[in-house]
């Protein structure tokens, strides 16, 4: 199982301050990433579920396109966009 340091090397995050669990997940864990420029959150997903994952990409993607007034969290591409 790779470490979360590990993991984050998939993006070009550059400067990683902290990484902190934000402890309310129950079926993901999540952690906030605080780099030098700005702050992200990496969603771990507990459920072994590819098909799933998918799905909420293409939905929060698609939701992000409507522009909607809400703030939609956007998945970001991995360096070898996946």
């Amino acid at each position: 199982m790779k470490t979360i340091p590990q993991v984050l090397k998939n993006w070009d995050l550059r400067a990683i301050l902290s990484i902190k669990i934000i402890p309310q997940g129950k079926v993901n864990t999540i952690f906030l990433i605080d780099t030098k420029n700005d702050s992200f959150v990496l969603k771990k997903s507990n459920l072994d579920d590819e098909n799933n994952n998918l799905l909420e990409f293409e939905y929060l993607n698609y939701l992000s396109e409507k522009k909607i007034p809400y703030c939609i969290p956007r998945p970001i591409q991995t360096n070898t966009n996946r």
